[in-house]
């Protein structure tokens, strides 16, 4: 794959449509992504970072433990908000 700014070898089991977002999430360092796409959610994680639902985002979401308080309803309202919206 070209263009992410890193030698990324994609794994053969998730969709090659797939390939742009985990070389999205290499190039930017996450540490999640988050899918309802099953190819991407069977993979469980790649490079390091976990692939896994917006349910189970929310959960860890909910079970962070912060230094500095955060207001976790708006944060959870803003993370519905997004994975409620049509994918285009």
């Amino acid at each position: 794959m070209s263009g992410c700014g890193v030698l990324c070898f994609m794994p053969s089991t998730a969709s090659p449509d797939d390939h742009k977002y985990l070389a999205a999430a290499i190039k930017g360092r996450a540490r999640f992504v988050v899918a309802g796409d099953t190819d991407l959610l069977d993979l469980k994680e790649y490079d390091g970072i976990r692939i896994v639902s917006p349910r189970a985002f929310l959960d860890h979401i909910d079970n962070l433990c912060l230094e500095k308080p955060i207001d976790l309803p708006r944060l959870r309202a803003l993370v519905r908000e997004r994975v409620e919206q049509p994918f285009g």
